[in-house]
């Protein structure tokens, strides 16, 4: 394979897609938030197993001084590689600038 690594930065769900429904749905949103349905736990993915089954190496990192030995062993590994970095899920860096509405993007001039 191709020593490629990826990196997922992984808060539990589609946190960009959430912040923004909250944003307009009054606090609500669907979809964005991965949990159990039973407990409504928090639930991911193990990029890390999936990474496995698809011939790659994967690595889940969920402190801070996990981090450079994570990069270390990428850049050295001679096969693909999934970072699978597990971030806070409530501390967005998606802030609104603007309205966000299709109208919006496609009524403004594009230059």
């Amino acid at each position: 394979g191709i020593p490629v690594t990826w990196v997922v930065l992984n808060n539990y769900g589609y946190n960009a897609i959430a912040v923004l429904q909250r944003a307009y749905f009054g606090g609500r949103s669907t979809g964005g938030d991965f949990v159990v349905e039973e407990t409504g736990e928090a639930y991911t993915p193990d990029y890390s197993v999936i990474a496995r089954a698809f011939g790659a190496e994967g690595i889940v990192i969920k402190k801070p001084e996990e981090i450079d030995e994570a990069f270390k062993r990428a850049f050295s590994s001679k096969r693909p590689m999934v970072l699978d970095f597990h971030i806070s899920k409530t501390g967005s860096r998606l802030y609104r600038t603007g309205p966000v509405t299709w109208a919006y993007y496609w009524s403004r001039d594009r230059e």
